[in-house]
């Protein structure tokens, strides 16, 4: 894991790039806070537990919106077809 803090001289701007470990078991963030020359860097920490949770259920979303359009094509076939022995008018 690399966490980065760049400066940006023509802005004059700073940003933190943020290192992430994903797994199973959840997500590991890691950032470099301000530098202070007598102590070294501020490093933070965040663990989020449950985000395979959003992972999954976007899936699922995904995968219940497959089965909605199949079983609405099915229905349409049906209604089209006209039954054997019937007139259209």
């Amino acid at each position: 894991m690399i966490a980065a803090r760049r400066f940006y001289p023509v802005r004059g701007m700073q940003t933190t790039e943020a290192a992430i470990r994903a797994d199973f078991s959840g997500d590991l963030y890691l950032t470099l806070g301000d530098s202070d020359p007598q102590k070294g860097h501020v490093v933070r920490a965040w663990r989020h537990p449950l985000v395979l949770f959003i992972w999954l259920g976007s899936a699922l979303v995904a995968l219940g919106g497959l089965v909605a359009m199949r079983g609405r094509a099915r229905k349409r076939a049906i209604v089209e077809k006209p039954a054997a022995g019937t007139v259209a008018a």
